[in-house]
């Protein structure tokens, strides 16, 4: 492995109580912090942004509802208004949803023989 750090001016300016800096690159939100140590400082502030409703109450009734709250959810988690654990269990749900809201398959009916309906040719 590598001892790669990037250059100063793209890195984290976070620095640890033994003086050790944050070798995380720099958010798109913050211009000093990675998103970890951004995420923290918002806590510390309680300056997160407002929660959206991810869905509406009876509306997963089908695969594509399902699957567009499951977009909502990693929204949520890229913009820092969901943990990574809350996020891990929404997405586990939705997928328990998607398999329940799958319709099934249509048999097709068997195609007969050339040589006779079903029948076994005698040799």
């Amino acid at each position: 492995m590598t001892d790669y750090k990037p250059p100063d001016k793209i890195r984290c300016a976070f620095r640890y109580r033994d003086g050790r800096r944050c070798t995380m690159l720099l958010c798109r939100e913050h211009h000093e912090l990675c998103l970890h140590h951004y995420r923290r400082w918002l806590k510390e502030q309680d300056v997160a942004p407002p929660r959206l409703p991810i869905v509406g109450a009876g509306q997963l009734d089908n695969p594509w509802a399902v699957r567009r709250s499951l977009k909502h959810v990693v929204r949520e988690l890229v913009d820092g208004r969901m943990t990574p654990e809350q996020a891990d269990v929404l997405s586990k749900l939705g997928r328990l949803l998607l398999i329940s809201t799958r319709r099934p398959r249509k048999r097709r009916p068997r195609r007969a023989d050339k040589r006779g309906v079903g029948r076994r040719a005698a040799g």
